[in-house]
């Protein structure tokens, strides 16, 4: 029944989005093979692990929220439980 909570709730897509732009997109951004592909002789490792890692903090943001998100529907679903 918790879980159910959870999967049903807003949190979650939020949670989905922000595990896939962390764990997959990123992972997916920061190959070396698109970076020299698209910068051709212009380009800098530097360049490359700094847009990946504003990628990661993206993500991570996202995650932030979702947990913040779960955390107040949480709090309003059991203040509507004590309430009943």
């Amino acid at each position: 029944q918790n879980i159910d909570l959870y999967v049903g709730s807003s949190a979650f897509g939020i949670f989905i989005s922000g595990v896939l732009t962390t764990y997959l997109f990123s992972r997916l951004y920061g190959r070396t093979t698109f970076w020299t592909t698209v910068m051709e002789d212009k380009y800098f490792r530097n360049v490359k692990n700094a847009s990946e890692e504003c990628v990661e903090l993206y993500g991570y943001g996202i995650l932030l929220v979702a947990a913040m998100e779960f955390l107040f529907s949480l709090r309003s679903y059991s203040l509507a439980q004590q309430a009943k």
